[in-house]
């Protein structure tokens, strides 16, 4: 009679095989990239304040009449700024009252593209936005004779970029040839790259 064998032995067998069978084909021993646990090379970029300008085309405009405005964006830090943008939106720009209160912004009318990019500014270069807001608030009607304050600011992301790979497999040589198989990347490389500073300005204009 042949003895009986049981799912629950077979389990047990197979849990023991396992890990003669690992350690049959492992190759040279897991080695750390850094010897101390933890990933290789990496580097933060601290990012530079940029300042922002915004100008009008007046300080005083008459009930009606369009108020036009440039936004610039310059580059002082004497190496190159990285903005992210998660969307096909670079600035925008909103209008508030004397008591604080939103009246207008430049986005409320307009759909943008929704695809990540990314915006690079050479030293000493400058980014220039303009926009005109017609004196009117978001119902379309024209607002009341006042002081407005006009805030622009970028868009950007101001989360942190991070680029590199994941260890997925510690043995850079599995093959045993001597030779590394790994790319920076699978040898979990990271770069961590800090998104610029937010960049804003204002200015006020009163509509008479």
């Amino acid at each position: 009679m042949k003895p009986a064998f049981s799912p629950a032995a077979a389990a047990l067998l197979l849990l023991i095989s396992l890990p003669a069978f690992a350690q049959t084909d492992a190759g040279t021993p897991p080695i750390n990239p850094n010897n101390n646990g933890s990933l290789p090379d990496t580097l933060k970029v601290t990012p530079a304040a940029q300042p922002g300008t915004l100008t009008l085309s007046g300080s005083r405009i008459k009930s009606g009449r369009p108020v036009r405005m440039t936004f610039s964006v310059v580059n002082t830090s004497g190496k190159p700024v990285t903005y992210n943008f998660s969307t096909g939106q670079r600035f925008d720009v909103t209008a508030t009252n004397a008591a604080g209160t939103a009246v207008w912004n430049w986005a409320a009318s307009k759909r943008f593209s929704q695809n990540l990019a990314s915006l690079s500014l050479p030293p000493g270069k400058s980014l220039v936005y303009r926009a005109v807001w017609n004196g009117r608030d978001l119902s379309g009607h024209p607002v009341p004779p006042g002081v407005y304050t006009l805030s622009a600011h970028l868009t950007s992301d101001n989360r942190p970029a991070i680029t590199g790979g994941v260890v997925v497999n510690t043995d850079p040589d599995p093959t045993n040839m001597g030779q590394s198989t790994r790319t920076p990347a699978e040898a979990g490389t990271i770069r961590q790259v800090a998104p610029a500073s937010q960049v804003s300005a204002k200015a006020t204009v009163t509509i008479k």
